[in-house]
């Protein structure tokens, strides 16, 4: 009867540790154009495109979708990468921000907590 509930309760946090993980506009930054790259451990994610692509970070200076986005980033009036940096990310954030950086690209970080799959759907609703 206890290990039932044991499993149980640990299915439970399994599935809470794998929910959603929501960014949401606020302060300052609403008058800019955010576009989403997340940083993992040994690749990012471009969420610039559907399907979204990962990209490792040892590839990063030769990424034609990451080049792409520095550019779109460096000749947009209020465009700006946004990082979302999770906690085995550190690396491959300091990595794509001094690509950024050598070429005054628009920047900024967003730390992520948890494992979760991440949902900007709050970014592409046209009525925030």
């Amino acid at each position: 009867m206890e290990i039932a509930q044991l499993e149980k309760d640990l299915k439970e946090r399994k599935d809470k540790s794998e929910a959603n993980v929501t960014v949401l506009p606020q302060g300052s930054g609403l008058n800019f154009k955010p576009h989403f790259v997340e940083c993992a451990a040994d690749s990012f994610v471009m969420h610039t495109q559907t399907p979204v692509k990962r990209i490792r970070t040892a590839n990063a200076a030769k990424a034609k979708e990451f080049i792409d986005l520095m550019q779109l980033a460096a000749n947009g009036k209020n465009d700006s990468i946004v990082f979302l940096v999770r906690s085995d990310g550190l690396g491959t954030f300091r990595t794509l921000k001094k690509l950024c950086d050598q070429r005054n690209i628009r920047n900024g970080k967003l730390p992520v907590v948890g494992q979760g799959r991440i949902d900007l759907s709050a970014f592409t609703n046209k009525n925030r």
